[in-house]
């Protein structure tokens, strides 16, 4: 009767534990093809974009001009599966990795102005990086194209 009990707790652990492995997952990154136009030279854009994305811990980060190549490893859903279901020998499993891409592409269209091209799957941190990059070059005031207002009394 114990043995049964245990085995019934183990096996709603594992299932627990599977399905925030799940959604976690899920929310943590996103797949992407958007594009923004900003005010900007492509080279300031490209190393703004480049150290903003530099930081990303467990992210490979490739230049190549005005192409940024972002890469990041996870572990995979039936990774995870094997590793509650089969323990301890699907431990193993645990070892398995999956690549995944994002590209930024940086491109002139029109003087002073750029286009960024974004595609693939992004983690939520490297998106909201590059939201801050793309509102700070939109912003007038912070490219200081425009005066900021002054404070009054």
């Amino acid at each position: 009767m114990i043995l049964m009990v245990l085995i019934g707790v183990v096996f709603v652990t594992a299932l627990a534990v599977f399905v925030v492995a799940i959604v976690v997952d899920i929310r943590g990154s996103r797949t992407r093809r958007s594009q923004a136009l900003v005010a900007g030279e492509p080279d300031d854009l490209t190393r703004q974009v480049a150290l903003a994305l530099a930081g990303l811990r467990g992210h490979g980060l490739r230049v190549d001009g005005h192409l940024i190549v972002l890469t990041h490893a996870v572990v995979p859903f039936w990774a995870i599966a094997v590793a509650i279901f089969a323990f301890p020998f699907g431990l193993v499993a645990l070892v398995a990795r999956d690549r995944r891409t994002a590209t930024i592409a940086i491109t002139p269209a029109s003087p002073g102005t750029c286009r960024i091209e974004m595609a693939g799957i992004f983690a939520n941190e490297a998106i909201g990086r590059l939201n801050g990059v793309i509102v700070a070059a939109s912003d007038p005031v912070a490219r200081g194209a425009i005066a900021a207002p002054a404070a009054s009394d």
